[in-house]
């Protein structure tokens, strides 16, 4: 079973065009790396592009971070040589997931933008931040950008003022804020409150709330206001983080991969009987033929030699353990684990993708003068 392990990262291999370090094409879940040297061997070469995931969707630098090169595999979606080079696709919510693992903060970012209430005042007079942004706003606004997510600032027509005033700001009315913003449509909202002082230096008072007015960040203080403007930015990305972390694939769910039937988009099983790649591309035909509409990925190998599937399905996760009890293909062990009845003999199967380095697949040059997609034999061993 080892050298199952090993291959079925993937049963359906992605075929993108050559970058350097992009997002898989059609996918925001995924993150795609080429043209990686193999000159250190395979696992460095892997990990190498873990980083490269992971800096895209971390919150400061994931340099110190040590991770195990396990959890990095449990990140892989496919491998493959192409031209004497490594191809690696990461499914970055796990990539998260083992940043959270390892204590980093993991944030991909936010696709809509955060609404934000500003008054700046200085000199005895004051006014809000609407279509022409102060400095303080264009530095605030640089750094969340940055920190990947976008601010955007009310119109300030009549409807914005009669809604939200320097009272509303100064009493901190949640209630009128959060009225005042659903016209934008934006999950967030901002409250900050500027003082330009007589030193150079600013006085801030911000808050970060949610849709339903509830605080989610505060923070009050006096410093230079390019400073304040990015440390603002980043707090605030960081609680963004957090809250996103609740949505992802957890670190839990990677260190138990047993946790069967519903999870979030997919279904988990557990199958036995799944010999090699072929048979898992068979039972993904089966559950096409008995009605199941949805790609199937393998998420890891148990300790008890079964395959932990993931279905990605809009059916019932009742109806799918349903229908699989009452097929033929398969016998039903307990809710959503089965064996499935017709798996190929175990022969050595034909390999389509790179697993990690072992005693069977040493950590070396691996195939520097391929032109194409290399076949690894899998340990006589193993089958």
């Amino acid at each position: 079973m080892n050298g199952f392990k090993k291959s079925c990262l993937s049963a359906v291999f992605l075929f993108l065009s050559p970058c350097a370090f992009c997002a898989a094409q059609g996918s925001n879940n995924s993150f795609y790396a080429d043209s990686l040297s193999l000159r250190d061997g395979l696992d460095a070469a892997v990990k190498s592009a873990f980083f490269k995931a992971a800096g895209d969707i971390s919150l400061g630098s994931t340099d110190k971070v040590k991770i195990k090169d396990d959890d990095v595999y449990s990140a892989v979606t496919s491998l493959r040589l192409n031209a004497g080079k490594l191809e690696a696709v990461f499914d970055t919510n796990k990539v998260a997931a083992v940043l959270e693992k390892y204590g980093a903060q993991a944030w991909q970012g936010l696709a809509d933008p955060i609404i934000v209430w500003m008054y700046e005042s200085g000199n005895d007079s004051g006014s809000f931040v609407g279509g022409e942004l102060t400095a303080f706003a264009k530095a605030f606004a640089g750094s969340a950008d940055n920190n990947k997510y976008r601010l955007m600032f009310p119109l300030l027509d009549l409807e914005d003022i009669q809604s939200v005033t320097y009272d509303t700001m100064a009493t901190a009315d949640s209630g009128a804020l959060v009225a005042a913003s659903k016209r934008y449509g934006s999950d967030f909202v901002i409250a900050c409150v500027v003082d330009h002082l007589a030193d150079g230096n600013i006085s801030i008072s911000c808050k970060l709330l949610d849709k339903d007015g509830k605080i989610l960040y505060e923070y009050a203080g006096v410093g230079a206001a390019d400073s304040l403007a990015d440390n603002q930015a980043k707090a605030i990305a960081g609680v963004l983080s957090s809250l996103q972390q609740g949505n992802m694939l957890t670190a839990a769910a990677i260190a138990d991969p047993d946790t069967l039937g519903a999870h979030g988009d997919f279904v988990r099983l557990k199958l036995y009987g799944i010999n090699n790649l072929n048979d898992l591309v068979a039972f993904e035909r089966v559950l096409s033929g008995i009605g199941v509409e949805g790609n199937v990925s393998c998420a890891m190998v148990s300790d008890s030699d079964a395959i932990i599937v993931n279905v990605y399905t809009q059916l019932d996760p009742s109806s799918l353990d349903g229908s699989l009890e009452h097929s033929s293909e398969f016998s039903k062990i307990e809710p959503f684990a089965y064996s499935y009845n017709h798996g190929s003999a175990k022969l050595n199967p034909q390999i389509n993708s790179i697993g990690k380095a072992s005693a069977q697949r040493p950590d070396t040059r691996v195939a520097v003068s391929a032109d194409s997609l290399v076949n690894f034999p899998a340990s006589s061993s193993a089958y």
